[in-house]
């Protein structure tokens, strides 16, 4: 299902600018969030994540449009679960890479069956050769470059794992393709701190206000491999 100025379709396909920056230079964001029964699960810490990495990079985000494609496709099938994926490229521009001063961002959404095992199973992981550079913007954002992750997503199933571990440029545990990490180790309750090169995710975000609430606090720290 794809929601694209304004309306919905059940296909995948619709007309796209080719000078796109989005599709040349992955130069754009994302957020992706389930939907349980016309609800969408936590949009707004969503939004202001992307907000605060298009502030960033300089790309205005436009709230009621992110809000308008979230809701539409949440609703359009409210009896079964889905995922949503927003996606905010920085527009059409002229070829090379200094962004345009005009540029007019695109916003775009589809809707996916949602998969219960993504969120409540359990895996193996293998350590990806590549590293998570703790100095890139890219690291904290979510954006359209994608590529390590694919690579070493690729990587870590041909060694029969279901998913990569990246380790920072200074070794320290970084997170997996896709999710972040909490360790318990005599009775602390840890997780790498932003400045290890993780990108801050809105479940590692509800679980530290979680166990707040009990009194407790995840630290924020650098974590380390058990060789």
């Amino acid at each position: 299902m794809l929601w694209i100025d304004g309306q919905i379709s059940e296909g995948a396909n619709a007309s796209f600018n080719l000078t796109d920056r989005g599709l040349l230079l992955g130069d754009g964001l994302f957020e992706t969030l389930p939907c349980f029964n016309g609800i969408p699960f936590l949009a707004d810490a969503h939004l202001k994540r992307m907000t605060l990495a298009g502030d960033q990079i300089g790309l205005d985000i436009d709230p009621a449009r992110f809000n308008q494609a979230v809701t539409d496709l949440a609703t359009a099938d409210p009896s079964t679960p889905g995922t949503i994926r927003v996606t905010v490229t920085r527009g059409p521009g002229q070829r090379g890479l200094m962004i345009p001063s005009n540029a007019k961002p695109v916003i775009f959404a589809t809707r996916s069956p949602w998969d219960p095992s993504l969120a409540f199973g359990t895996g193996t992981l293998a350590i990806s050769k590549t590293r998570r550079n703790m100095t890139s913007p890219l690291s904290a954002i979510k954006s359209l470059n994608y590529l390590d992750n694919i690579l070493a997503h690729q990587e870590a199933r041909m060694q029969g794992a279901d998913d990569a571990l990246f380790l920072n440029n200074e070794g320290g545990i970084a997170c997996t393709t896709m999710a972040n990490l909490f360790m318990m180790k005599k009775n602390r309750f840890m997780t790498a701190a932003p400045s290890e090169g993780i990108l801050k995710g809105v479940m590692r975000g509800l679980v530290m206000s979680m166990t707040r609430e009990t009194g407790s606090r995840p630290i924020e720290t650098r974590l380390a491999p058990i060789e």
